[in-house]
């Protein structure tokens, strides 16, 4: 089997070589190596080609270059690559990341000869790891069949991130799960359409990606209202996705509304935002769909913060 490995390309002229080198160590060698240059201002993409024609490690591994004439952004700069790639699986990896060496391997040979449709992976946090507040968790399972997949999705069983999941490419082709052009947090909304359109996905607890932390990435960006719009952009982008398809079910909706509500909470309880916004944010949400259950769901999450608050404080 081929895989083909997609990377965006972007103002990382001081980690690509990195990168590069982490997919030229692969044990794995049947690899299809997508670049795709979004109009980088800076040597990134020139570091990579270098980097790649000085190494005797490059032999065997196919290259191919893609090049946008205007920068457009990571969603499409992966697009382009999906659309590009010829491999029987298709591996997105962010250029300023980088892969163990058996990393392409033990996803493939977890695959079960190619009868999975999606395999995701366990990953390292590195550099800034202080900035990164989310609790992770990793599984070995299998969740066969849509709904033990949707299932597996709600109780956060699938990571949410696009890169370190090895993706069955005919499926994503004839399920069109493309990411949705100029939005941040479009991994949100990108898994929440892959796990609606595939049969099955496997997770491991092995870890197969080292995920950088920088200061100056999306995820660490302080700039809260603007990033809070984008997701507001994903509630709306879902509802029109499952209205499109018909795939409203108990699950799905379930799944829509405490979201919102557990994002409201948040959202209320962010001392970042100034408070006519938190609420301006509340609003916005409530606006969307559902908003009593919603509603009955943030107060529910809110007391419950509070409660805890109480009890931390009394414990200390």
């Amino acid at each position: 089997m081929t895989v083909s490995i997609v990377i965006p390309v972007y103002k990382v002229e001081q980690y690509i070589e990195r990168c590069i080198e982490s997919v030229l160590n692969q044990s794995y060698r049947q690899l299809e190596v997508i670049l795709v240059d979004d109009c980088s201002p800076d040597n990134s993409i020139v570091l990579a080609q270098k980097h790649i024609k000085n190494s005797p490690l490059s032999k065997g591994i196919v290259f191919r270059y893609e090049q946008h004439e205007h920068n457009r952004g990571l969603s499409a700069a992966r697009n382009t690559g999906m659309d590009a790639a010829t491999g029987d699986y298709i591996y997105f990896l962010d250029s300023d990341d980088e892969i163990t060496s058996d990393c392409i391997e033990t996803l493939v040979d977890a695959s079960e000869n190619g009868n999975v449709d999606v395999v995701c992976g366990a990953l390292e946090l590195c550099g800034s790891v202080e900035m990164f507040s989310v609790a992770l968790s990793f599984y070995d399972a299998l969740y066969k069949g849509g709904k033990k997949v949707l299932d597996a999705f709600v109780r956060d069983r699938i990571p949410i991130a696009a890169w370190n999941k090895l993706l069955r490419r005919e499926v994503l082709l004839a399920q069109k799960v493309y990411f949705k052009e100029g939005l941040i947090y479009e991994d949100n909304l990108w898994t929440f359409e892959l796990v609606h359109s595939v049969n099955s996905i496997k997770t491991i607890t092995k870890k197969t990606y080292h995920y950088w932390i920088r200061p100056s990435s999306i995820m660490t960006s302080t700039h809260y209202i603007q990033k809070y719009g984008y997701m507001l952009m994903v509630f709306a982008e879902r509802e029109e996705f499952l209205k499109s398809r018909n795939l409203y079910n108990p699950i799905t909706r379930n799944y829509l509304v405490k979201n919102k509500a557990v994002w409201i909470q948040c959202r209320l309880c962010d001392k970042h935002i100034p408070y006519k916004e938190r609420f301006k944010l509340a609003h916005s949400v409530l606006a969307l769909d559902d908003s009593y259950k919603v509603l009955g769901y943030s107060f529910f999450y809110y007391f419950r913060w509070v409660l805890h608050q109480i009890k931390c404080y009394i414990c200390h």
